[in-house]
């Protein structure tokens, strides 16, 4: 008890000199004492469960639960853990002060769920674009649009109204279940002087990422999960068939872009890998100049260009015509993602440590699972070219 109460005071300590150390912005050092205040709050916790505690025995007050305890609790006592609404601390935040020019401390919070959510539309620019649904329990139907309504017409004095009729369909999305395993050594697990929790947190988040990358594209038909390769021209989205196989001309390009109805073009992307953005960017006009780019100065056309004045997205989960198989793949898609595709990504994540998968090499295995569903919705928004 004498330990965990010294414990105790060396992270109200440590909190202490942070808080200074962020009045004075003095990031660094704050920074330094961030992961000692880690290192502190892991053991403490590791002492309350050796000797049968919870937070609340000792001094009434309830531990804050971060993400990087929780993945320390569960390499260390291979326990199941929920870590969806565990508490993500950013402790580097300052606003003004109701009056003067002085800071104070601000303590960010916010679950491990609702983070990693925030944090996918920077690790997946696919993800941002589509429409989100967050699921709240097993299933969830919505509503999606079937149809736009027309112009307002001309009303006479004492006639009708013409009637538009405004057609949605109910669309059922279900909580799949997706996993990953993290492989560490066991040297790793006992080195204290590397940050394994948020090393094996990143990891999560870019393995989630790629995860809903790859769904958004291919789907699961499996499970029902539908990506952008179960769109076809049955659901009302409009196909543009290669000319000559191999290749793609600037006319086609074109064709693609006009294909789509006008109405969903002011909101549409480009998505194609980066073998196509290369073909793309090797199209010459009639004197032998680039057609996307003007300078060697410049990044080349890519991930982030834009093309006929929308943006492009260059992932490697899509085909490319060179690609084995290539006939009748679907090489590049043009259309508003937000309504030809709608997400339900669940609040839900949980993390559980195993010795036995590593017994022969020395390692231990992490897995983590969550829940997710995509479906297709308004399928004209979208247009995409097949190869031949």
């Amino acid at each position: 008890m004498d330990k965990l109460k010294q414990l105790m005071e060396q992270r109200d300590a440590l909190l202490a000199d942070m808080k200074v150390l962020n009045e004075e912005r003095k990031f660094e050092e704050f920074d330094s004492k961030e992961q000692e205040l880690r290192a502190v709050e892991n053991e403490i916790r590791m002492l309350q469960i050796a000797d049968g505690m919870t937070p609340s025995d000792e001094g009434g007050e309830e531990e804050v639960r971060t993400i990087d305890t929780e993945v320390r609790l569960a390499l260390e006592t291979g326990k199941e853990v929920d870590i969806t609404n565990i508490e993500m601390r950013d402790m580097g935040m300052t606003s003004p002060a109701a009056s003067g020019n002085t800071s104070v401390s601000v303590l960010g919070k916010q679950t491990f769920a609702s983070y990693i959510l925030k944090k996918l539309p920077e690790l997946c620019r696919l993800y941002a674009a589509i429409r989100k649904e967050p699921l709240g329990g097993a299933s969830h139907a919505i509503p999606v649009q079937k149809n736009k309504i027309g112009k307002f017409v001309n009303v006479k004095e004492f006639a009708e109204y013409a009637k538009q009729n405004a057609d949605y369909d109910q669309i059922k999305l279900e909580a799949q279940k997706y996993g990953t395993l993290v492989v560490i050594s066991e040297e790793a697990l006992t080195d204290t002087g590397y940050s394994l929790e948020a090393d094996v947190r990143e990891q999560i988040e870019e393995g989630y990422a790629a995860t809903i990358e790859g769904l958004i594209v291919h789907g699961d038909a499996t499970v029902g999960v539908e990506g952008l390769e179960s769109i076809s021209d049955a659901d009302g989205a409009i196909k543009v068939t290669q000319a000559k196989a191999g290749a793609i001309t600037i006319e086609e390009i074109e064709k693609i872009y006009k294909a789509l109805p006008r109405k969903y073009r002011k909101n549409a992307i480009w998505i194609f890998n980066d073998e196509t953005a290369q073909t793309l960017a090797a199209l010459k006009d009639g004197q032998g100049r680039p057609l996307l780019y003007n300078s060697l100065n410049g990044e080349p056309f890519g991930d982030g260009s834009l093309l006929l004045g929308r943006p492009v997205i260059v992932t490697d989960e899509m085909a490319g015509t060179a690609s084995t198989g290539a006939t009748g793949n679907k090489v590049i898609f043009f259309g508003d993602l937000q309504r030809a595709l709608v997400v339900g990504p669940r609040k839900s994540m949980t993390i559980k440590r195993s010795e036995e998968a590593g017994f022969l090499n020395d390692t231990v295995v992490l897995k983590a699972n969550t829940r997710l569903d995509i479906k297709k919705a308004m399928c004209e928004a979208m247009a995409y070219y097949e190869s031949k």
